[in-house]
C-alpha cells in the first residue's frame, strides 16, 4: 500500500489552518494561544493554556513541517527551483493535519469518550518540553513500571 499524507494537496494556508485549530482550542477551553515562530517567520508550534480542576496547565501543539517536507520531497522529486513551493506545502499539509487532528479530538470529547486532559496530555508543556518529550529522554520510564502485584 502507497501511503499519502492526508491533506498532501492542500491548497489552504497553513495561517487558515492555524486560526481554525485556535478556534477548536478555544472550544476545548483554551484560555490563551501563543504561537512560536521559527527564525524565518514560519509557525513552529501552538502553545495553549487550559483550567483543569482549578489548575492552569499549559500545552504545546508542534508542527514537523521539516519532516513533512523530506516526506513530501520523497514522494515528488521535483527540482531544486521548486524547493520554496515545497517547503510553503509542507507547512500547509502539516498544519492541516494538525487541524485535522484537534477537530478530530474536540469530536471524542463531545461524546464524552474522552476527556481534554486524555486526549492533551502527551503535549502536556512545562515552558522547556512536553510530557512526551520528558518522557522520551528519561527512557520511557514510566512505562517500565512494575504492574501491580495481584493479592
Amino acid at each position: 500500500m502507497n501511503f499519502k499524507l492526508k491533506n498532501y494537496t492542500t491548497g489552504i494556508s497553513y495561517r487558515k489552518s492555524v486560526a481554525e485549530i485556535e478556534q477548536y482550542l478555544s472550544l476545548m477551553g483554551a484560555t490563551k494561544v501563543m504561537k512560536t515562530y521559527f527564525g524565518d517567520g514560519r509557525i513552529s508550534s501552538l502553545t495553549f493554556g487550559l483550567t483543569i480542576e482549578g489548575k492552569d496547565l499549559a500545552f504545546q501543539l508542534p508542527a514537523n513541517s521539516d519532516q513533512v517536507f523530506e516526506v513530501l520531497k520523497a514522494q515528488y522529486k521535483r527540482g531544486p527551483r521548486k524547493k520554496q513551493k515545497l517547503q510553503e506545502q509542507a507547512e500547509n499539509v502539516s498544519w492541516r493535519i494538525i487541524k485535522d487532528w484537534v477537530y478530530a479530538q474536540l469530536s471524542l470529547i463531545k461524546i464524552g469518550q474522552a476527556k481534554v486532559e486524555q486526549v492533551m496530555l502527551p503535549y502536556m508543556y512545562n515552558g522547556e518540553k512536553t510530557l512526551y518529550e520528558h518522557l522520551r529522554d528519561g527512557g520511557f520510564k514510566f512505562a517500565q513500571l512494575e504492574a501491580p502485584k495481584k493479592s
